[in-house]
């Protein structure tokens, strides 16, 4: 009976894999689950992720009408500095005939800005700032769709390294009990190593059920960033191994973030603002011209000017000079200063927060690839502790709590590691992020 028990367990120890051996795989494609995970969907690299994301996401669109908007308030700006053509018309009745003619006119009128004092032209610029800020505003918003694919793909790539690490602990410990049991039948005094076994795969279980359910949340929210439906199928491809970081191949790359091209905008836009409102007190010079009819409805009695009847063409050339308004004109370029001074220090506080962001990443991301070479060479001996513990118990000079303590730094060594995978991969999302236009 001995004899044939030590044959079913070295031929169990043949076809069973090292943990670690499976540990440091990493699948091709997510394939279908019995909790029906992930369905019949292709496989999704990081690249057409992104792609996917810029093309359908459902924040993008908002940066781009706000773009579109900017662009047509440009071209109102540009067209005031045009002159207009209108229609207009006017009848006045009127009695008795001595004093009121009852006459009525029709005209097409032309009217023209001759100078405003550069009203006009600084509102095209600052138009014209705010649509550079509305460009960098849309990039803004790519940029964080980016960052937000980047960081659920290497969450959900993470989820699934822990369902797979889970299952094949799972598998570990109930071969292992099924062993401890079979030891129990036999007759040996192994009943305690078979409930601390049974209690310890119990908890696997459960940390399974949980690595299944986080999986499936950022399944969920991944297609949401993709712009497909939550509960779509998703298959992901895995990601290229950490590699060390590069320098920089530009001195202080965050100055490049859209984020700081928005502010240096909206100075333009605010520079221009001043310059309108300065210009509330240079004269204004405006040009009309109209020609039409004007018709009597009546007789007029006898007047000393000319009536006003018949076909013409008549010009109007109006000045105009604010001399007083109680502080209506040092309020607003008070204000628009006021304006200016907050857009710099606008500038000189996203460029700040730009280069902590790309520089505590960067720093993170040295960090955490320097940590990956240690916890890799952690999991392989936390590796070899698990299965020198399993081979001693076998040959009865180990104990059950022995395995199973050394089971425990196993799986906790792998979780570490990977752990570092992710904040490295989270990291260089951010690197990404802060580190360019």
């Amino acid at each position: 009976m001995r004899i044939a028990a030590l044959f079913a367990l070295a031929g169990w120890l043949i076809l069973v894999p090292f943990p670690g051996a499976a540990q440091g795989r990493t699948p091709a494609r997510t394939a279908p689950d019995s909790t029906g995970e992930s369905g019949p969907a292709d496989t999704l690299t990081l690249d057409q992720a992104l792609a996917e994301a810029r093309a359908a996401n459902a924040r993008l669109p908002i940066a781009r009408l706000a773009l579109q908007q900017s662009l047509d308030r440009l071209r109102q700006a540009r067209g005031s500095l045009w002159p207009g053509l209108s229609l207009g018309g006017d009848l006045h009745p009127g009695a008795p005939r001595t004093y009121e003619s009852s006459d009525a006119r029709l005209q097409v009128v032309a009217e023209a800005p001759l100078y405003e004092g550069g009203a006009l032209r600084a509102a095209v610029g600052a138009e014209r700032a705010r649509t550079r800020a509305a460009r960098a505003d849309v990039r803004v918003a790519v940029k964080d769709v980016e960052l937000a694919v980047r960081a659920d793909y290497a969450e959900y790539l993470r989820a699934q390294r822990e369902i797979d690490l889970q299952r094949l602990g799972v598998e570990r410990l109930q071969r292992y009990l099924a062993e401890v049991r079979s030891r129990q039948a036999s007759g040996q005094g192994v009943g305690a190593d078979v409930v601390k076994t049974r209690a310890q795969l119990l908890h696997a279980r459960a940390d399974l059920d949980a690595a299944e359910h986080a999986r499936t949340e950022m399944r969920m929210e991944l297609n949401d960033v993709l712009g497909r439906d939550p509960d779509a199928p998703l298959a992901l491809a895995p990601l290229s191994v950490p590699s060390s970081p590069s320098p920089d191949s530009v001195s202080a790359p965050w100055n490049l973030t859209p984020d700081v091209q928005s502010a240096l905008a909206s100075v333009g836009a605010a520079e221009a603002g001043l310059s309108g409102a300065r210009s509330l007190r240079l004269p204004h010079l405006n040009l009309s011209v109209a020609g039409g009819g004007q018709a009597a409805l009546v007789d007029p009695a006898p007047a000393l000017m000319n009536d006003g009847r018949g076909w013409g063409v008549e010009a109007m050339l109006s000045l105009s000079l604010p001399l007083w308004s109680h502080g209506v004109y040092s309020g607003r370029v008070d204000e628009a200063r006021d304006a200016l001074t907050q857009s710099r220090r606008v500038v000189e506080a996203t460029r700040r927060a730009a280069r902590l962001e790309y520089d505590r990443s960067s720093a993170l991301l040295r960090a955490r690839y320097r940590e990956i070479q240690v916890r890799e060479q952690a999991r392989e001996s936390a590796r070899d502790a698990y299965l020198q513990a399993e081979s001693l118990y076998r040959g009865g000079s180990g104990s059950a709590l022995d395995v199973l303590d050394a089971y425990r730094t196993w799986l906790t060594a792998g979780q570490a590691h990977e752990d570092a995978v992710l904040d490295y991969r989270l990291a260089r999302a951010r690197v990404l992020r802060w580190g360019g236009p």
